[in-house]
């Protein structure tokens, strides 16, 4: 299980559930960028109906993967943009607003 300390050092990244991160989706993707950045993504993947595709199958390089079905789907958990989108049904991860205070990290819409 990840904890808060995980988000210290560049790199770091926790998966919180809908259940502690209240009001997103499919509960939240945090990152430590560096330079006191952070980057929360909800983990719902957008190009689906919501209940489904709600949990990345795995983290790979700098992508989150979802496999929905038949279909398998990369996002950039840099900027939330899918990976190799063309045409209209190319919605990014929706993402929120991190501001590190002190030690207290505030996520908002």
């Amino acid at each position: 299980m990840a904890t808060n300390a995980d988000l210290q050092f560049t790199g770091g990244e926790i998966f919180l559930p809908p259940s502690i991160a209240l009001g997103s989706v499919g509960g939240v993707y945090i990152r430590n960028q560096g330079n006191d950045r952070f980057v929360v993504f909800d983990l719902a993947e957008p190009n689906n109906p919501i209940g489904t595709c709600t949990i990345p199958d795995k983290v790979t390089g700098v992508f989150l993967q979802y496999t929905c079905g038949e279909t398998t789907s990369q996002y950039n958990f840099v900027d939330g943009a899918k990976h190799g989108a063309e045409g209209t049904n190319a919605f990014p991860l929706r993402m929120y607003r991190a501001r590190l205070s002190g030690s207290v990290l505030s996520v908002t819409r």
